[in-house]
This record gives C-alpha cells, structure tokens and sequence, in this order.
C-alpha cells in the first residue's frame, strides 16, 4: 500500500509539471546554430566560392598553340612528309593595371561575400536569441498561471465550504469553476505553444525534432546602453554597413580596369618554321592593339564606371543613415522596456502579490467579497504576464540591436 502512494505521488509529479529531456543554455544553442544552421553554411560556401575566384582573376588568358601543315603530298596523309611545317605558341598579355584592377575588384566581391556570410550569422544568432526568450517567457508564464491555478482552487473549496455551510450562495462556486477551467484551459494552450516554440529554436539548429528542453531564465536588463558609444561600434562592425563599403571598393577598382583599356595588349607569338630539308628557323613577333575608337568605346566605359563609384557612394551614406535611425529607435524602446520591467519590479509586482495573498486570506475569513478574490487573482496574473512579455522584449530588443550593431554588445561594453 506504501509503495502504490509513493508511486501515485511520483506520477502525480510528473504530470503537475512538464517534463524537459535536457538543459540548453543560451551560449550552447548560439554556438550549435552557429556550427549547424544550414543557412549559415549556405552563406559561408559562397563566401569559399568568392575567394577561389578572385584568386584567377590576376591570371593571364590562356596561352594558344597551333600547327599548320603545307604542301602534303597528293594522296598522302602523312604529315612529316609536309613540305612546309609551322609551330606556333602565342600569350596574349593585358595592360598590367587592368590585371590588378580587375584583381582588386574580385577581392572586394570577396569582401563583400564574407560580410553577407556575418551578416547571415548575425541574423542566426538574433532569431536563437529571440525564439530562446521566447521560449523562456512561456515557462515564467506556465509558472506563474500555474500557481494561479492553485489560488483559484483554494477558493473554489473555500466556496463549496461557504456554499456547503449556507454562507455563500452557489453562484461564488459556480464562479470560481468556470475561471478555474477557464485557466486550467490557458494552461493547456500555453503548453501546446510552448512544444511549437521549441520546435523553432530545434529547426535553427537544425535539429528536426520538437524533443522538449530546460532553457535558463530572462536575464534582468544590465546597465543603459551609451548611444554614442553604440553609434561609433555599429560604424566600424555592421556588417551591411561593410557590404556597402565592398561594393565601393570593388566599383572604383572598376573605374581603373576601365581606364587600362586606354591602353594597348600585347600579343607574344613565337613560331618554329620547317621548309623541306633546309634547317628550320624560329621566330618571335609582336602585336599591340590599337584602342583608336575610344571616344565610342573607353570614354563610355570608363564614364559608367564613375557614376557607377558616385551611386555606391550615395548607397553608403544611405545605409550609414538608416543604420543611424535602427539604433536610435532600437535604443529609445529598450529604454521604454527598462522602464517598465523596472516598474514591475519594484512596486506592481509585489502590491499585486500581497493584494492576492490578503484576498484570499480575508475571503477565507469572510472578511473579503467572492469578486474581490476574483479581480485579485486576474489582476495578479495579468500583472505577471505584463512583467515578463516586458522582460521578454527587453531581450529580444537587445539581440536585434546587436544584429544592426554586429557584435554582442554584452562583449563590447565590457
């Protein structure tokens, strides 16, 4: 008989509260994305791909060689028997600025592939961050609706008892059950959405299944962010911002392959001759390239090229001014959440703890109403349920400053 209440007791446990199969902290789950997420693996391929490109791009064309055979005896496939035998091997060699420019150019592509790959890690480590909060508001919230329940049953038997012994009337009762499965019904939900809430955090590090975890509690907010001080890391670490920057760069390096076609290429040809049974001979020659239509072909390229420099420097400084407001308004909301999670935290969230402990201490005494237990315990709940969305946006706020910021802050301000 002992060991079956044992045993109920400890099924009774495992069904009150959910059952996690392991503890992921923050740290682990943003070095798991970032080791896994397909969409960072995707980002950093191209990245490899750019940087075996712009390795071939300060090569020279490809070499040609060729024969040519004269006076092959009539009926004869014979080759050798020729009386005339031509070997040549020719290297076409471009101006050298044009070489290096075009190099220059295929580096900053590269550039511009490696801050596209940050920015997709950024990106990652913004949604582990926000889904992980997420997840970690919708425990405080289980938690706290669940200790809610526990108030409400307290006085659903208070009033049966009351009800029992002629002192209340049966709707109290009534009352009391239809808000107690009301929350035993938002309880169930809550729990549903959290199962959907791990399978988004599982899905970014790329684990399929929606096995249950223990995540860690909201941080609390750390000390207020400097703007200018913000403003000064997101001008030397914003990845987007380092886009543009690459693009300007690979654009103006653009502008002097376009002036290297001012000048002429050089055509190396060397050529082995052979006529009959006389010695062979060799000989070397050269040919420039006379670039004399460039009012219609290297003017026009060359003008493309610097209004192409002027657009992405007018899409540098639009970036710098949209990055600029990103961090203001991101900075002006987290102050509005500190604020109020600091209000929540020092006043509404223990008035409203000792308002529903005196409720239902005094109801239990008959001292204190049904309705005023009733508005006590909504009003506790709601007021916890503000508290934490509060906290939760707070986080998330932060992760997603840090992604336009492009560094962990928490790092940076140290």
């Amino acid at each position: 008989m002992r060991l079956l209440i044992i045993s109920l007791l400890v099924f009774s446990s495992w069904t009150s509260h959910p059952v996690f199969a392991d503890k992921l902290s923050l740290a682990d789950a943003i070095d798991s994305a970032l080791k896994n997420n397909p969409e960072i693996y995707a980002a950093k391929s191209k990245w490899d791909a750019s940087r075996s490109a712009a390795s071939k791009s300060y090569s020279l064309p490809d070499p040609k060689i060729g024969a040519e055979f004269e006076g092959i005896p009539e009926g004869s496939a014979d080759l050798g028997r020729a009386e005339m035998r031509f070997y040549t091997l020719s290297q076409m060699i471009p101006w050298p600025g044009m070489l290096l420019s075009d190099g220059s150019a295929a580096s900053s592509r590269t550039d511009m592939q490696k801050f596209i790959y940050h920015s997709k890690e950024r990106e990652i480590i913004r949604r582990v961050k926000s889904a992980y909060y997420d997840l970690a508001k919708s425990d405080e919230l289980i938690k706290i609706l669940s200790a809610n329940i526990g108030t409400a049953r307290q006085g659903y038997k208070v009033a049966q008892a009351n009800y029992a012994a002629g002192k209340a009337s049966q709707v109290e009762a009534l009352k009391m059950q239809v808000e107690l499965n009301r929350m035993e019904n938002e309880l169930s939900n809550m729990q549903d959405e959290r199962s959907i809430k791990t399978l988004e955090l599982n899905l970014l590090l790329n684990d399929v299944t929606d096995e249950a975890m223990v995540v860690d509690p909201l941080p609390v907010p750390g000390e207020e962010l400097n703007r200018n001080r913000i403003t000064d890391l997101t001008l030397e670490n914003s990845p987007l911002l380092g886009m543009e920057k690459s693009g300007l760069e690979e654009a103006r390096a653009m502008v002097g392959s376009a002036r290297s076609t001012y000048m002429p290429e050089t055509m190396v040809k060397w050529r082995s001759q052979k006529i009959g049974p006389a010695p062979g001979s060799n000989d070397l020659m050269f040919d420039l390239s006379l670039p004399l239509w460039f009012w219609t072909k290297q003017n026009r390229s060359v003008e493309e090229a610097e209004r192409n420099v002027s657009s992405r420097q007018a899409n540098l400084k639009v970036m710098q001014n949209m990055l600029l407001r990103e961090v203001k308004d991101h900075l002006t909301m987290l102050g509005i959440f500190r604020r109020k999670v600091k209000l929540y935290d020092t006043a509404l969230l223990a008035s409203s703890r000792s308002a529903l402990k005196g409720s239902l201490a005094g109801y239990k005494a008959g001292q204190v109403d049904f309705l005023m237990l009733l508005d006590s315990v909504r009003s506790y709940l709601d007021i916890n349920k503000e508290y934490y969305e509060s906290l939760a946006d707070y986080n998330i706020k932060l992760a997603e400053l840090e992604e336009v910021v492009g560094i962990d802050l928490k790092e940076a301000i140290k």
